[in-house]
């Protein structure tokens, strides 16, 4: 079985899991036109778990799989835990602290790559399902705008956004001491992580006056980005890793992938007057989406390596978002959009892992009969 054919089959799968999970919970109407479950599914749910992290977990190549295996297993544990550990931001250091615990507990490289799967695409999925309006459509969107195969490609990076999620979430529910404490684990995780303590900055409601002032400074640092440059190399030094000028200087962010990302921006303008000013959940997640468009504009004048993976960390609060945006068009708009939201984004998820990248040359996996045949 190809790569590409083993990627169709479990998006299938995980999409009709998804379907049958909220087929079979129970829900009501309030009177506010929220849905509020009264029971939610867990069999299909689990299902859905599992399938998701396995796909990832069994990975064999894909991106730098081949760096972090070699890294782990060159990983010694003969010492302390703490030789050789940099308290620099950018080393990771809390990806080297989780690693040498598990390789010194006798786990395998591929039992780290299913470690971390779970650890990620588990909160990812949690999240979603907590906050979504719509878990079949988010479970959609997980996968056809890359939030899900990033986690494949990206591991600590993935794994400090998912991470970033429970720390988003307790800032949603104003617990701002555990707000502050997972931002600081997702930050040991990836660096990038601490842009999550951006959250409390967001409450307001979008496209209001505070919208248009961030628009107009992401354009003014786009256009002028050469500018700004010797600030950006400031903060990248302050995180501990140094790059100069001409690594920020490279080819820009492909542009349908710059269209797609905005798509969810411009359709939240045709119903701006719906968004209410005291709805701080859904304003947050639209304003940390039209982070993650902002960012991806910058990416347009420079490298999309560096500008483009900083706006990941924002991607996963379109899935929630994009469902949410659709709720608020009116019902004949509602079954218009429902069909081709999807079908656009199923689209690009085609052209992103077929046209651009050959996804049979790029992932490579195991069967699960190997992976538990290997633990004999």
């Amino acid at each position: 079985m190809t790569a590409m054919t083993s990627l169709w089959l479990y998006f299938a799968f995980s999409m009709w899991c998804a379907w049958m999970a909220e087929k079979r919970s129970i829900w009501i109407i309030a009177n506010t036109g929220e849905k509020q479950y009264i029971h939610r599914d867990r069999f299909f749910y689990f299902m859905l778990v599992m399938a998701m992290c396995l796909f990832v977990g069994l990975r064999i190549w894909c991106n730098d799989t081949g760096t972090y295996r070699g890294g782990y297993e060159m990983m010694s544990v003969d010492g302390s835990v703490f030789d050789g550990f940099s308290l620099k931001l950018a080393s990771s250091f809390g990806c080297t602290f989780i690693n040498h615990i598990i390789k010194k507990m006798g786990f395998s490289s591929q039992d780290y790559f299913m470690f971390y799967s779970f650890l990620t695409n588990g909160l990812y999925l949690w999240f979603a399902r907590k906050y979504s309006k719509n878990f079949f459509l988010s479970v959609f969107f997980l996968w056809t705008m890359d939030v899900y195969l990033l986690s494949a490609a990206a591991l600590r990076q993935a794994v400090a956004i998912a991470v970033g999620c429970v720390g988003v979430d307790r800032g949603i529910q104003k617990k701002w001491k555990a707000f502050v404490f997972w931002i600081l684990m997702g930050s040991m995780l990836h660096p990038y992580a601490f842009l999550f303590g951006i959250l409390p900055l967001l409450k307001f409601k979008p496209w209001t006056n505070k919208t248009w002032f961030l628009l107009a400074g992401t354009i003014v640092i786009g256009v002028f980005l050469k500018y700004f440059m010797t600030t950006i190399l400031n903060i990248t030094e302050m995180l501990g890793k140094s790059y100069d000028a001409d690594e920020f200087s490279g080819k820009g962010v492909n542009f349908y992938r710059f269209l797609v990302i905005w798509a969810p921006i411009v359709l939240s303008f045709f119903v701006k007057d719906k968004m209410k000013e005291n709805d701080d959940i859904n304003n947050i997640f639209m304003n940390l989406s039209m982070v993650n468009a902002m960012i991806m504009f910058i990416a347009l004048f420079g490298t999309a390596n560096y500008f483009a993976r900083l706006a990941n960390y924002f991607l996963i609060f379109q899935t929630i978002s994009v469902p949410w945006l659709i709720s608020l068009f009116g019902q004949k708009n509602q079954r218009l959009l429902d069909k081709v939201v999807p079908a656009c984004y199923l689209l690009y998820f085609y052209y992103a892992n077929v046209v651009i990248t050959n996804f049979n040359r790029y992932f490579a996996k195991m069967t699960l009969f190997d992976y538990i045949r290997s633990h004999f």
